[in-house]
């Protein structure tokens, strides 16, 4: 089916760029300078896009939109080589999609081939929510989707609205991919009769597609390039309740937020009371699952927090949160030259703590700089949980251990519990780094491509590599040992700093070993990935 669908688009090409331009018409004026002839068309079905913008960049720049026929004309452009890339609203470009840092270039002249920029379609979710009595309902619907930003995966929200009064909803400009839809729940309540025909304060309950209230068992939607997914969801009226209790903890003549959040960790927008002298709140909520979160300062200003799942069957009273004050690590580091002279002090350019569980809900990470010459550190007000431990020593310094107690923060995360002593960081430097000489080889090398390093112990670590024709790039203040490296064209959705995840391109990696203060040279084919 691709073989065939490729076939197609590329006669469609060249009937669209017709006799005369099945090649990009590359024609010399002065002697001086080009003109340029292309076509931009949709990756998914090879058709012409009309009213694209294409622009470039030879010298100068240069931009034009597209005829009805998909073509673009560029003139008087100097130079061999040009930059070019296409957009238009409700498209993606391979540069968009691929977050690849350089743009594609083309080597224009004579005899060049045509130039053919494609764009890919956006996807689109569209569909209706109804009430318990099959009606439509005015609620909030919220798109979620897991990306992976820095090698890590992470939830993020890419939509949030409201059906309209015929409980219709579309969320467009979604690149492909799996997508989570919740819709719900209610806001506010209705007086009405529920299943046992009572009279009370009633509400949709807050779901997940396709009508499950805990994230843990929606389903995600798969919408691929072009694609328009019907996703229509029916919810149930569900009475609301109270749910009331006290909040502990926070400074006398001080006061506390108070935050309802579904179990995908997105806020809810339901409103609170909160009596700042006794500490007792009340909020009302239709039946479901919830995280209840309270956060507040102390004297100091230091971040107070607590938090507690709760399952709503009926009025849920007497829950107690229990602020938990952050606390400081204090970082210690050594170094040891290990027999290399003339180094610069060492230092960390960047110390950082990631939430383990990937949520922004987590709070922004904890980070600090070392200065050179600094043997220690603080890293201040940190949340109790679990972080992955991020180092950046300044080359050519590479950190040769980092341990919190008996866990090895160079393959396990940092715990950080409150009201019990936390253990120091201990961070040990070395200068006897490695050095890498790779020589990236492939047809057609895109300007840019990322080296991906895997030691036997530590983190992955990536490296952009400007590629160049036969010359070795080098990968400096590396730690010496054993590692499986390759090259790949792009790193958007690669989650390389999951072991497992990486399986499936470990089969493709070639195994060296790097010596304190030695140069190893490596050749590399270029491993493309899919969009």
């Amino acid at each position: 089916m691709l073989r065939h669908s490729l076939f197609a688009l590329s006669l469609l090409i060249a009937v669209l760029l017709g006799p005369a331009g099945a090649r990009a018409q590359l024609e010399r004026a002065g002697g001086e300078t080009l003109s340029v002839d292309g076509v931009v068309v949709n990756s998914e079905t090879g058709e012409p896009i009309r009213g694209a913008l294409v622009q470039g960049f030879a010298g100068k720049q240069v931009a034009v939109l597209t005829g009805a026929d998909g073509k673009f004309h560029l003139e008087k452009v100097p130079g061999k080589q040009i930059t070019l890339t296409a957009s238009k609203p409700g498209y993606f470009s391979e540069h968009e999609l691929s977050n690849i840092p350089a743009i594609t270039s083309f080597t224009i002249g004579p005899d060049s081939a045509p130039v053919v920029l494609p764009l890919h379609p956006e996807g689109v979710i569209f569909g209706r929510v109804t009430d318990e009595d099959g009606e439509p309902a005015f609620l909030p619907v919220k798109v979620l989707a897991f990306r992976v930003v820095n090698g890590r995966r992470q939830k993020e929200q890419v939509f949030s609205g409201f059906t309209n009064d015929e409980g219709e909803f579309r969320v467009a400009n979604l690149r492909s991919g799996l997508y989570y839809l919740a819709a719900g729940p209610s806001q506010s309540s209705v007086k009405k009769r529920d299943a046992n025909g009572q009279l009370r304060e009633m509400g949709a309950s807050g779901e997940f597609y396709p009508g499950v209230g805990d994230f843990a068992g929606a389903t995600p939607i798969h919408v691929a390039s072009g694609a328009s997914i019907r996703a229509d969801m029916a919810l149930s009226g569900q009475p609301f309740y109270e749910i009331s209790g006290v909040v502990s903890g926070y400074p006398a003549g001080s006061f506390a937020s108070l935050q309802l959040l579904d179990t995908s960790g997105e806020q809810l927008a339901q409103g609170y009371e909160f009596d700042s002298k006794t500490g007792a709140f009340q909020i009302h909520a239709p039946g479901g699952i919830y995280m209840l979160k309270a956060t507040a300062q102390d004297a100091a200003g230091r971040p107070l927090s607590a938090s507690q799942r709760v399952r709503v069957q009926a009025d849920t009273t007497a829950v107690h949160l229990r602020l938990i004050a952050a606390v400081d690590l204090i970082v210690h580091i050594r170094h040891e030259a290990g027999g290399s002279q003339d180094l610069p002090q060492p230092a960390l350019a960047s110390l950082s703590l990631i939430p383990a569980d990937g949520s922004p809900e987590s709070g922004p990470p904890a980070g600090s700089v070392v200065p050179p010459g600094q043997n220690s550190a603080t890293l201040q007000n940190v949340l109790p949980g679990s972080y992955a431990v991020e180092l950046n020593p300044v080359m050519p310094w590479y950190v040769e251990s980092a341990r919190c107690g008996s866990t090895d923060l160079l393959r396990d995360n940092l715990v950080v519990t409150s009201g019990a002593p936390n253990c120091a960081i201990e961070i040990e430097l070395r200068g006897d780094s490695a050095t890498l000489a790779a020589n990236i080889v492939g047809d057609s090398l895109p300007s840019a491509a990322y080296l991906l390093l895997m030691p036997e112990n530590g983190a992955t670590r990536t490296e952009t590599l400007y590629t160049q024709p036969n010359a070795a790039l080098e990968t400096p203040g590396l730690p010496p040992g054993r590692y499986r490296v390759m090259a790949v064209d792009r790193l958007d959705e690669l989650e390389y700093t999951n072991r497992e995840a990486m399986e499936p391109l470990l089969a493709k990696a070639q195994e060296i070993t790097l010596q304190a203060r030695k140069k190893t040279p490596v050749t590399l084919e270029l491993i493309r990935r899919k969009l």
